[in-house]
């Protein structure tokens, strides 16, 4: 049993150095977690350890440049305003609120546009209290205040009158 299981370890090794030389980040990584679990001890956990650290620290970095990359390219303000509504025409309001709610925070010259599309859609699944709170957000933009209020008095109209 001693012999197999050094045998393995040895093979594990051998396949860490491989994946290494090659540039294989993903299957090191992996690799690498296997023959810690196998090998609790010795100078090369620390050594190991701080491989994988490494890693992940690239990779993490390496994601974030090309999240940021790609949100750059793919993702203007319209084309996301499209996906959303592409969204609601399926069915899911869910998803394009969430669009929605991350435009407002970005653009902050068309916060209240999209704000109201918000409440247009809690609107619409019949929750009133959202809608408002909402629509109140508009507010912060006088252009929009006075057609807001009127909105929300034929709301108020609305729901009295059911």
């Amino acid at each position: 049993y001693k012999e197999r299981l050094k045998q393995k370890i040895l093979e594990m090794f051998s396949e860490i150095k491989v994946n290494w030389l090659e540039g294989k980040k993903e299957e090191t990584r992996r690799s690498m977690m296997k023959y810690l679990k196998l090998v609790p001890g010795g100078n090369e956990i620390l050594v190991l350890r701080d491989v994988i650290f490494t890693l992940d620290e690239e990779d993490a970095s390496q994601q974030i440049v090309e999240g940021k990359e790609k949100e750059r390219n793919n993702f203007s303000g319209k084309l996301l305003l499209q996906k959303a509504q592409s969204y609601l025409d399926a069915g899911y309001a869910e998803p394009a609120i969430g669009i929605l709610e991350g435009l407002s925070r970005k653009e902050c010259d068309e916060r209240a546009f999209y704000r109201e599309k918000i409440g247009d859609i809690r609107l619409r699944q019949k929750n009133l209290q959202s809608a408002l709170w909402h629509y109140r957000k508009v507010f912060t933009d006088d252009m929009l205040m006075q057609k807001m209020q009127e909105k929300i008095v034929q709301l108020k109209l609305d729901s009295v009158g059911k």
